[in-house]
């Protein structure tokens, strides 16, 4: 379905783009849901203007969409990963770039947030090594939010985190996975939501 895209409108291949996440892994586009409603709320609480919020948003809904080039067995195996498949997991912002400069390149979609979700405030991130601010501010938004969400709702339910507990594990990894500062407000902000996305 994917090679006749160039048939379709802007819309309509963002749309299809999210179609065929949802088919390939349902999980994974449930995720990406939660995500960009979680992180342009926390926009809203940040008092960042609409106008900005609508630009980044279809960035934050497309953050993993580079997983449509894993196989689905991988994303949903429970068993310890190879050094190789692990690799593969890593490749999806690579991917996911790809992906966007293919079939969205007529789009305004910031494609930092796509390459950069998973750069670390240490440097120990992928896949550039990037540390502190020369990550992109919305990419450190979305590197504590990706990750809140997952620890809430995982992919296998026994690994599930409380909010508090989620909480606690942001505030622990602060300077090393992510932005302090971020951390702090977001904390606040949920804590101020009593917000658990479902």
């Amino acid at each position: 379905m994917l090679n006749k895209m160039e048939l379709l409108s802007r819309d309509e291949r963002f749309d299809l783009l999210l179609y065929q996440l949802r088919e390939h892994d349902f999980y994974t586009f449930n995720h990406s849901i939660n995500v960009a409603n979680l992180c342009t709320d926390f926009c809203r609480y940040l008092n960042i203007s609409m106008e900005t919020r609508l630009s980044i948003v279809d960035a934050f809904l497309l953050h993993d969409i580079g997983y449509l080039y894993v196989d689905a067995y991988l994303l949903a195996k429970t068993e310890p990963l190879t050094p190789k498949e692990e690799e593969e997991l890593s490749n999806h912002v690579l991917y996911g770039e790809e992906i966007i400069n293919t079939y969205l390149n007529d789009a305004s979609i910031d494609m930092s947030v796509i390459l950069l979700h998973h750069e670390n405030i240490n440097g120990s991130g992928y896949p550039l090594y990037y540390k502190k601010d020369k990550i992109p501010y919305y990419c450190r938004m979305l590197r504590i939010i990706n990750d809140y969400d997952l620890m809430v709702h995982p992919r296998n339910l026994k690994n599930e985190y409380t909010q508090e507990e989620a909480l606690r594990e942001l505030a622990k990894y602060v300077d090393v996975y992510y932005d302090k500062e971020l951390v702090h407000l977001f904390i606040h902000y949920v804590l101020n939501k009593s917000i658990k996305v479902s």
